[in-house]
C-alpha cells in the first residue's frame, strides 16, 4: 500500500503540509455541526451527478467588468503609468475582497491544503494529492473561523484534480456568495481559452496551512505558458496552497494550485477544464489515472509505506532507476550516498538534490542481511500506458533543489520584467533619495530608511555585525552610530553625521488593502521590486511544539504529535495532560499556544504532564514551523526562492506581501503608489511572503528614539536569529 501523502509523485514538490491546524495556533476547535438535512446534500449529490458542470441555486453574478485600459493590460499587456497602476490597484483590491470568501482550508487527515467552492450546495475544488482518495473525511475551515464537515468525492491523479463536497449547510443569517445567492458563496468557474503567456492572474491560498488568525493570503502575477495539461505562473507557491485557486482578473476559477519547481516561476497549476470535462464523474467519486503522468523531475521510483514514515519500500515502479537497480519491497533504506537516512523524507530531500544521470550507491538492510545497489538517478517521463500504482498511488520521490533570486528581468512576460517596472519609476523615485545603503565589513547587510533630516536612520537589528557604514544614494558614505534597537519589531535606528537629509514621508491614511500595489526601491546593484500586500498585518509568531491538542482537565490533552518535532524528541506522548510549561500554568490548549508562540525556536521549556497517573517533567526544544511542518520537505521549499532572513518570526505585527526580496534589501521603506511609506521592510520569511513593520506601528517607535544620544536597547523579547 502507497503511503497516504501523495505530492510527491508531483513534479518537483507538491504543497501539501503536514496538519497544524492544532499544532501551531489553531487549537480554538469547534465541534463539529450537525447538518440540518445530510439527505438534502445527498439528494443535491445524486442530481448533480448526473450533470456537466455545477449548478446553483441561482445564476451566478456577473463577472466583474474591465475598464477599456485594465482589459489590455490584463489581457497581457503591461502598465505604462502610475495613473494605470492605480486603476489595476483599484480592481485588484475589488477582487480579492470578492474571492476571499471562497477559498478555504482543508485538512484532511494530518495533510493540509486549500480549495475554492465552486457551487452553491457547496463542491469543493482542490488538488488530487490533497483529496489523496475518494470518500475520506474532510475538515473544511472557512475564511471567517467556521469548521464544516466534507468529503472528498471523485479524483483524476493524472491531472491533480480533486472534488469535495461541504456536508452541512451554512449556520442562519451567514455571508452568502461571491458569485450567486445559494448557501454557500461560491465562484464561477471559467475557461484557459483566452489565456496566453503575460495574461495577468491572481493566486489564493493557505501558505503554511489554515490560520484562524490570517486570513487566505493573495499572490498576483502573470501566466508564463498554458497549455491542455498545465498553467505556469510567476503567483508564488509554497506548501499549504496546494488546491487553492487561481483566478482571472474578472474572478472566474481557471486553475487550481498543483506543485512547484526550484524557480520562484515555476507555479504549476490544473486547468480549469480537468474539473469541467470530467464533473460527472468527479460527482460521482471515480479516481482514475496516475500522478506519475505529471512529469518532468528526477526520480528513483520507489514508494514509501502509509503508515509509518520509515524509509522502507512498499512498491518499486516497473522499469524504474529503481528496479533496474535491483531495490525490492521490503528493502529498509539506510544510506544514499554519502548521507544517512533516518526516514522517507530523508530519502525525498536526498533525491531531490540530485540530478538525471548522477550516479549513487544506496545501502538497504535486506531480511539479515545489509545490501550495497548501485543506482543512476533518472528522469520522470510519461508512462505509455500509465501504469496503476496500488492503493492511493503512494508517495513519489521527486525533485527539490534550492535556488537563488531569479536574475533582473524573470523572462518578459514575468511581473518584475523591466517592462512593468517601468511604469513603478515615479512611484519610488522619491523614496529611493531616502533610501540608504547599510554595510558592515564593507558588505551590505540590509537597506535604511532616513526618518529625520538630521542624519536618523532606521534599519533592521539583527542584520548589524560590526561598524556600521551608511551609503547614500548619491554614493557618499559615513560612519554611522548605532542609538538604538526595538527587539520586538528588530528594528534599529543609526544615526550618522549629515544635515539636511531627505525624509521618508509615511501614508497617513489606513493600511493598504489586501491586492494593493506596494513597491521597494532597491539601490547599487538591487533593482526596484513591486508585489501586492497579500494579508493584512498580523501577529507573527514564534516557536511551536509539534503536538496537536484537545481541551481536557486539568489541562490540554495531546492527541497528535508530530515525528521528528521538539515534542516527539522530548518524549511527550498521545494522551499526555499538560499543566505546566515552566512555571506557568497551562488551563487551555490557547494558554500553551499562546506561551510557545511568545517564545524563539531553539528555545528549551519544562513542561510538568500528567501521564496515567503520575505526574513527571520534560524539558523539550521548540522548533519552528518549517522544522515541524513535514520535516527536511518544508525547510527545503521555504528555502526554494533564495535565502531568507535569518531573523523572521515573533514580530507584534507584520504586513505580508508578495514582493520578492533578498534579506540585504530589509530594513528600506516599503511604498504605496502615492510613493508613501505604508511600512519598513523587516524580514524575507519564506518562498512566498517578505514582512514590513506598518506604519502605525513603526512611525511611533522610532520618533521615539530622536531625542535620544546614546544606545538604548528596549526590553521586548530579544530573539536570537
Amino acid at each position: 500500500m502507497g503511503r497516504g501523502l501523495t505530492p510527491q509523485l508531483l513534479q518537483d514538490v507538491s504543497m501539501t503540509q503536514t496538519g497544524l491546524i492544532s499544532i501551531l495556533c489553531h487549537c480554538r476547535r469547534r465541534p463539529l455541526r450537525s447538518p440540518r438535512s445530510v439527505r438534502w446534500m445527498w439528494a443535491a449529490s445524486l442530481a448533480l451527478a448526473a450533470a456537466a458542470t455545477p449548478a446553483g441555486a441561482q445564476d451566478p453574478q456577473p463577472p466583474l467588468t474591465l475598464a477599456a485600459p485594465l482589459e489590455r493590460i490584463y489581457a497581457a499587456g503591461v502598465p505604462t503609468s502610475v495613473d494605470e497602476l492605480r486603476l489595476m490597484d483599484e480592481h485588484q483590491r475589488m477582487l480579492v475582497q470578492r474571492l476571499l470568501q471562497v477559498t478555504v482550508g482543508l485538512e484532511i487527515g494530518q495533510t493540509q491544503g486549500s480549495g475554492v467552492i465552486v457551487s452553491a450546495d457547496g463542491y469543493i475544488l482542490t488538488a488530487a494529492h490533497v483529496a489523496d482518495e475518494p470518500d475520506r473525511e474532510v475538515r473544511v475551515w472557512m475564511p471567517d473561523g467556521r469548521r464544516l464537515r466534507g468529503r472528498t468525492r471523485g479524483l483524476h491523479r493524472g491531472m491533480d484534480a480533486g472534488l469535495i463536497q461541504i456536508e452541512e449547510l451554512p449556520r442562519e443569517g451567514a455571508e452568502r456568495s461571491a458569485g450567486g445567492t445559494g448557501p454557500w458563496p461560491y465562484a464561477e468557474m471559467g475557461t484557459i481559452a483566452d489565456l496566453r503567456p503575460g495574461s495577468w492572474c491572481l493566486a489564493l491560498g493557505y501558505p503554511g496551512g489554515y490560520q484562524p488568525d490570517r486570513q487566505p493570503a493573495a499572490r498576483f502575477g502573470r501566466v508564463l505558458s498554458v497549455s491542455n495539461s498545465v498553467i505556469e505562473t510567476d503567483c508564488v507557491l509554497i506548501g499549504g496552497d496546494s488546491g487553492g485557486p487561481l483566478f482571472d482578473m474578472q474572478g472566474h476559477v481557471i486553475g487550481v494550485h498543483s506543485r512547484i519547481g526550484s524557480k520562484l516561476t515555476k507555479n504549476l497549476h490544473v486547468p480549469i477544464h480537468a474539473f469541467r470535462d470530467n464533473w460527472a464523474r468527479l460527482v460521482r467519486g471515480d479516481a482514475w489515472g496516475t500522478l506519475l503522468d505529471l512529469i518532468g523531475r528526477p526520480m528513483i521510483g520507489v514508494l514509501g509505506i502509509k503508515e509509518t514514515d520509515e524509509p522502507r519500500i512498499a512498491h518499486v515502479i516497473p522499469a524504474s532507476p529503481a528496479e533496474s537497480a535491483g531495490l525490492q519491497p521490503g528493502d529498509l533504506v539506510t544510506r544514499f550516498g554519502d548521507e544517512d537516512v533516518r526516514s522517507f523524507d530523508d530519502l525525498k530531500a536526498l533525491v531531490a538534490r540530485r540530478n538525471p544521470g548522477d550516479e549513487v550507491t544506496v545501502v538497504v538492510v535486506r531480511g539479515a542481511q545489509t545490501r550495497e545497489f548501485p543506482l543512476v538517478i533518472g528522469a520522470a517521463s510519461r508512462p505509455d500506458p500509465a501504469p496503476e500504482l496500488p492503493g492511493d498511488g503512494g508517495e513519489f520521490v521527486g525533485r527539490l533543489v534550492p535556488h537563488t533570486v531569479d536574475a533582473p528581468g524573470g523572462g518578459k512576460h514575468a511581473r518584475d520584467h523591466a517592462s512593468v517596472l517601468q511604469a513603478f519609476r515615479d512611484v519610488v523615485e522619491l523614496s529611493a533619495k531616502c533610501t540608504v545603503r547599510v554595510l558592515c565589513h564593507d558588505e551590505q547587510v540590509a537597506l535604511g530608511t532616513i526618518f529625520d533630516a538630521d542624519g536618523l536612520v532606521a534599519t533592521k537589528g539583527s542584520e548589524l555585525d560590526g561598524p556600521v557604514v551608511c551609503e547614500l544614494v548619491d554614493g557618499t558614505r559615513y560612519a554611522a552610530e548605532l542609538l538604538g534597537v526595538d527587539r520586538g519589531s528588530d528594528l534599529a535606528v543609526l544615526k550618522i553625521p549629515a544635515r539636511g537629509l531627505p525624509v521618508i514621508r509615511w501614508r497617513a491614511e489606513e493600511p493598504p488593502a489586501v491586492g494593493s500595489w506596494v513597491a521597494t526601491p532597491g539601490l547599487g546593484a538591487l533593482r526596484d521590486a513591486v508585489g501586492i500586500v497579500s494579508v493584512a498585518a498580523h501577529q507573527v509568531r514564534g516557536a511551536v511544539l509539534g503536538i496537536q491538542l484537545t481541551e481536557d482537565h486539568p489541562g490540554p490533552r495531546v492527541t497528535f504529535v508530530v515525528p521528528g518535532s521538539g515534542a516527539a524528541n522530548a518524549g511527550l506522548l498521545r494522551g499526555d495532560i499538560i499543566t505546566h510549561i515552566d512555571t506557568q500554568t497551562i488551563e487551555s490548549a490557547d494558554a500553551l499556544v499562546a506561551a510557545t508562540s511568545a517564545m524563539l525556536p531553539g528555545d528549551m521549556v519544562q513542561l510538568t504532564i500528567q501521564r496515567a497517573d503520575q505526574t513527571e517533567h520534560i524539558a523539550a526544544v521548540l522548533g519552528s514551523v518549517a522544522e515541524t511542518l513535514s520535516g527536511q520537505r518544508a525547510r527545503l521549499q521555504d528555502r526554494l526562492g533564495g535565502p531568507l532572513s535569518a531573523r523572521r518570526v515573533l514580530f507584534p505585527a507584520a504586513l505580508e506581501h508578495d514582493t520578492v526580496l533578498l534579506p540585504n534589501q530589509c530594513g528600506g521603506p516599503l511604498v504605496d503608489l502615492a510613493g508613501n511609506a505604508v511600512g519598513i521592510n523587516i524580514a524575507r520569511a519564506n518562498r512566498v511572503a517578505s514582512y514590513a513593520i506598518p506604519a502605525d506601528v513603526a512611525r511611533p517607535l522610532l520618533d521615539a528614539f530622536k531625542t535620544r544620544t546614546t544606545v538604548t536597547v528596549s526590553h521586548s523579547p530579544s530573539p536570537e536569529p
